[in-house]
Formats: C-alpha cells, sequence, structure tokens
C-alpha cells in the first residue's frame, strides 16, 4: 500500500524566516518515513497588506514604495535561508509581473475582480518558490505545484462532490512522485496563523503513484 498523504499548513508568520522553514523542513523529514508530505503555505507575515498598497497606489496614480518593499522583502528571506541568487529568480520574476500588471491598473484606473485576485496571489506565489528552494536546501527531495492546475472553482448552484480528493487522485498521481515533499502554492486557501506544526489531514490515494522519483 502506498504512503498516505500528510498535508501541513502553515500561516504567514510560521513561513517568514530562515528558522521557521528549518523548522518546516524538520517536520516534514520527521513525517517523510511514514507518510508523503504536501505543504502549503501563505502569503509572507506582511506581505498581503503590501499589495493591497500596491494596488491602491496604481489606482490612485500615486508613487509609492509598496512594490519594491516586497522585492526587498523577499530578497532579504532569500538571503536569510542562504539561497543561490538563481533559486531565487523565479520571485524576481513574479514581482517583475506585478509591476506590469499594475502599469495597466495605473493606466486605465480601474482593476477586475479577476486581475486584483491574480495581483494579490502573487504573495503565495512568491512565499512558495522561496519555500520550496528552502526544502532542497534542507536536503528534502522537494518540488513546487502550482495549485491551480489541480484545482477548479464551481458554482455555488451546483451539488457538491462527496470527496474531492477523489476527483483531484488522477491529478496528484501524474504530477507527483512517491516519494515527493511538495509546497504548492495555493492562494486564498485559508489564512489562519498555523503554528510551526502546521495543520494537517491525512488522505490515503486509492492507487500508488505511476511516475518516477523525483
Amino acid at each position: 500500500m502506498s504512503r498516505p498523504w500528510i498535508v501541513l499548513k502553515f500561516g504567514g508568520t510560521s513561513v517568514a524566516s530562515a528558522a521557521s522553514w528549518s523548522t518546516i523542513a524538520d517536520r516534514a523529514r520527521a513525517l517523510l518515513p511514514g507518510h508523503r508530505v504536501w505543504i502549503v503555505a501563505s502569503a509572507l507575515a506582511g506581505v498581503t497588506d503590501l499589495l493591497e498598497t500596491a494596488i491602491a497606489e496604481a489606482l490612485d496614480a500615486t508613487e509609492g514604495d509598496a512594490v519594491a518593499r516586497l522585492r526587498e522583502r523577499h530578497r532579504e528571506l532569500a538571503v536569510e535561508i542562504g539561497l543561490d541568487p538563481r533559486a531565487a529568480a523565479s520571485v524576481d520574476q513574479l514581482i517583475d509581473e506585478l509591476e506590469r500588471r499594475l502599469e495597466g491598473v495605473r493606466l486605465t484606473g480601474e482593476v477586475s475582480p479577476r486581475l486584483r485576485a491574480r495581483l494579490m496571489s502573487t504573495g503565495e506565489l512568491a512565499s512558495t518558490h522561496l519555500g520550496a528552494a528552502a526544502l532542497v536546501r534542507h536536503g528534502l527531495s522537494a518540488g513546487w505545484v502550482d495549485a491551480r492546475d489541480l484545482l477548479t472553482s464551481r458554482r455555488r448552484d451546483r451539488e457538491a462532490e462527496s470527496d474531492p480528493f477523489e476527483r483531484w487522485d488522477a491529478s496528484f498521481h501524474s504530477m507527483l512522485s512517491a516519494s515527493s515533499t511538495v509546497t504548492p502554492n495555493l492562494p486564498f486557501s485559508g489564512h489562519g496563523s498555523a503554528g510551526a506544526t502546521g495543520r494537517t489531514r491525512r488522505y490515503q490515494p486509492k492507487q500508488g503513484p505511476r511516475v518516477r522519483n523525483a
């Protein structure tokens, strides 16, 4: 029988330092002998507020420093963790994309709910990219997964599914290895203030993955 998944959820204050990611790595390593580990992380503490400020600055067509502070915040964490600059390049690219989209907001003076959601998701995208690299630095075979490739929205008036994990089973198997420790980006997953051990949920897929080890 394949090892069950265990999900760890960490809030913004629990992923905001190198020491926090060391704790997360230790927690995952302790679980790996009997489980496959799925880690969900929020944006770094304070980043969501900075993103809101950046959007407001763009809408008002005012010059502010929110984006520069976002970039510096993530660069500081990358240095604190000890990541190679190339490992943190993906986060710089995310901030570059954020700047381009905000320039569009500045020019049009408006932001749709869809665009706002995309802009706000930058926080989770950035924190989980850094987190995956941090886990690798701590010696774990970790991979980054974009949860938007796995999740789909449903109309509220449609009947709820009895077990959404069953629907995701094929996606898990096609994307993840049997020994994976994965750090997915999961925007707007509910941002509690999880402690150092995270929140857990066990999931036993019906069949083992059919892909090679990472």
